[in-house]
Order: C-alpha cells, then structure tokens, then sequence
C-alpha cells in the first residue's frame, strides 16, 4: 500500500510541474507557469517569430529585387501559415487543458493523460512541419540568386547584431 501511494504522489508531484511550472521537457513551452511564452512570444501573434525566413525576403525586397508576383506569393504563403498557426495554437492549448484535467482527477486516468499526451505533441509536431513547409514555398519562390543573396543579408545583419548585443553589454558594464 505504500508503495502504491509512493508511486501516486510522485505521479501527482510530476503532474503539478508539468501544469504549473517545467513540464521536464526540452520544448516544453509551460515554463514559468501558466503565462508559456508570456504575452511577447508565441500566444500573442508571435507567428511570424516562426517564418523568419518569409519576413527576411520581404524585409530585404529591394536588395533581392522580388518581383510583384514574388512579392504577392510570399505574402500569400506568410498569411495562409498565420492563420493555420493560430488555428494549430488554440487546438495545442485545448490539448494541453484535457492533459492537465486528465491529471487533476482524485483518481486520474494516466492512460487517457498518457492518450492526451500524444496527441498534444502530434499537434505540435505538426504545426512545426507546417513551419518548415512554409519557409520551403518561400525558399522555391526565390532564384538561386536570391536565395543566396538573402543567406548573405542575413550573415551580415546577424554580424551586426552581435556587435549591437556587445556595445549593449559594454555600456551596461560602465553604468555599474
């Protein structure tokens, strides 16, 4: 009977961090508690954070000389992901409430949680498919040309934002 009751309050201790903290997994997005990513990043039209890719192409439209037609079509692929990522979003969070209602049970269900379980991380497996699905149509809308130059743009500004981040960090060292 101890043993059994052992094993209960560890499932339940797990439980509780998977609900109100760390869920113990690399992607887990539920840490520091119920908030996720908070109100900056993904719950809050943070979909674009996902097709960077589409962003940079239209970001640097001048420098690649996009056509109207690339133009459009890009814009076309950024907006049909965005509204399949909200749709994806709000499926993951029903998701994610049956595997916490599973769990808050006197007597919980472990393999309908384990079921739910599943099932959220497919949803999530296949809104990240849908990501990579997305930035391939905007890499084929491009000509090799393009492509390359825009891998270029985006070595340059990452060089120059490390540079920016250091300065940032120097003053902040001087000011103490």
């Amino acid at each position: 009977m101890k043993k059994y009751l052992l094993v209960v309050l560890g499932v339940v201790l797990m439980s509780g961090a998977y609900v109100f903290g760390d869920c113990g997994m690399p992607d887990c997005k539920m840490k520091g508690g119920m908030g996720g990513e908070g109100m900056h990043g993904k719950m809050m039209g943070g979909m674009d954070d996902d097709l960077r890719y589409a962003g940079k192409a239209v970001k640097f439209k001048k420098e690649l000389n996009l056509s109207k037609e690339q133009e459009a079509s890009i814009e076309q692929i950024r907006s049909d992901y965005k509204k399949a990522a909200i749709q994806k979003q709000a499926d993951i969070k029903v998701a994610q409430l049956e595997v916490t209602e599973a769990m808050k049970s006197d007597t919980p269900d472990f393999n309908a949680a384990k079921e739910k379980a599943k099932k959220l991380y497919a949803l999530k497996l296949e809104q990240k498919t849908a990501m990579i699905d997305a930035h391939q149509k905007v890499f084929n809308v491009l000509t090799k040309e393009q492509q390359q130059k825009l891998s270029e743009l985006k070595g340059a500004m990452k060089e120059q934002n490390k540079g920016k981040m250091m300065d940032h960090k120097m003053h902040q060292m001087k000011g103490k």
